[in-house]
This record gives structure tokens, C-alpha cells and sequence, in this order.
């Protein structure tokens, strides 16, 4: 909704700038408000945990859902 507002206000802008400035402005207070509690939430303790894998797991892992997809759909 709100990337529709920013869109609006951009085709709106080829109209009647006055009414894309209001559009624009309403769409900045929306998005201002969801950066504010994403940094509010981002902020509270254990809100990200480092997980670490090794690189060859991670492509292990990878290569392992490729060839299961690849799998499935070959078997259809």
C-alpha cells in the first residue's frame, strides 16, 4: 500500500504537483512510522542471533535442495 502511495505520488507529479506533495507526504509519515518500530524492535535485546555455518555446509545444503527440486520435477 504504501510503495502504491509513492507510485501515486509520482504519476501524480505529471498532473497536479500540489496533490502529489500531499500524497508524497502521506506516504513519508507511513513509512517513517514503520522505520520507527522496525528500529524499535530491532533495538530490543535478542532480537538477532549470530548463527554460525561453515561454508561447505551452506553450499552442501544448497546443492542437497537443488537436486531434490530437480528431482521432483523430473519425476512429474
Amino acid at each position: 500500500f504504501i510503495m502504491f502511495l509513492g507510485f501515486a505520488a509520482v504519476m501524480t507529479t505529471f498532473l497536479f504537483l500540489p496533490m502529489a506533495t500531499v500524497i508524497s507526504w502521506i506516504a513519508w509519515v507511513l513509512m517513517k512510522y514503520i522505520v520507527v518500530i522496525v528500529t524499535f524492535f530491532a533495538s530490543l535485546p535478542f532480537a538477532a542471533i549470530n548463527i554460525r555455518f561453515p561454508l561447505w555446509l551452506v553450499v552442501l545444503c544448497y546443492v542437497g535442495m537443488v537436486y531434490l527440486v530437480h528431482k521432483k520435477i523430473n519425476s512429474i
